[in-house]
């Protein structure tokens, strides 16, 4: 069994996921949508189905009235492909991608390297771009990774664990980064050192 990449965005405002779904499927990963769910809570409770095409306005809504969304689907019609979107208590919208590392077996560890940098550089080029880069304060990429939000960056980093890549919003989280051995790779990206 493979293991996930996990893609976490925390953002002031509701990432409109048909632009990432439209970058994925630039890069080739041919994403298809097979099911899109709501929930109030991780019990699972009032779980309903939707239209699986529906508007980032509708999704927005949806997430706003406190449901969470869960979107399953298919890259290169084979390997799992899920988002979650969920708003935090605190009105922080949060944003996961996961990707089965089965299709890109390269993915499938602690490191970013010379057979997996161009795919964490292109989702980065996605995550940076201006219409999600707007509303963001912090990206993360790592297999099986594990993060929460927190309005204290510091807590933030010391409660994550399987993070290769930060994408931070602001000079402010530099230095915690710097004093646990990441290197900065590009403006505002910061990797694990290998």
């Amino acid at each position: 069994m493979s293991a996930n990449l996990n893609i976490v965005l925390f953002s002031i405002d509701f990432i409109d996921i048909d632009q990432i779904i439209e970058a994925l499927n630039v890069l080739g990963l041919s994403v298809m949508i097979q099911k899109v769910e709501t929930i109030k809570n991780w019990e699972f409770e009032n779980l309903r189905e939707h239209a699986l095409k529906l508007s980032a306005k509708s999704l927005k809504d949806l997430v706003d009235s406190g449901d969470i969304i869960l979107i399953s689907g298919l890259i290169i019609a084979t390997y799992y492909f899920g988002i979650m979107i969920d708003k935090l208590e605190n009105g922080i919208f949060d944003t996961r991608i996961s990707i089965d590392t089965k299709l890109m077996e390269n993915l499938d560890n602690g490191i970013i390297n010379s057979f997996n940098q161009s795919f964490y550089d292109s989702i980065s080029k996605i995550v940076l771009s201006e219409k999600i880069s707007k509303n963001l304060l912090l990206a993360t990429m790592g297999v099986e990774s594990v993060i929460e939000y927190d309005n204290v960056f510091r807590n933030i980093f010391e409660n994550s664990h399987n993070i290769v890549r930060w994408i931070i919003s602001n000079e402010d989280m530099v230095s915690v980064l710097k004093e646990n051995d990441y290197i900065e790779s590009d403006r505002l990206v910061w990797d694990k050192k290998s």
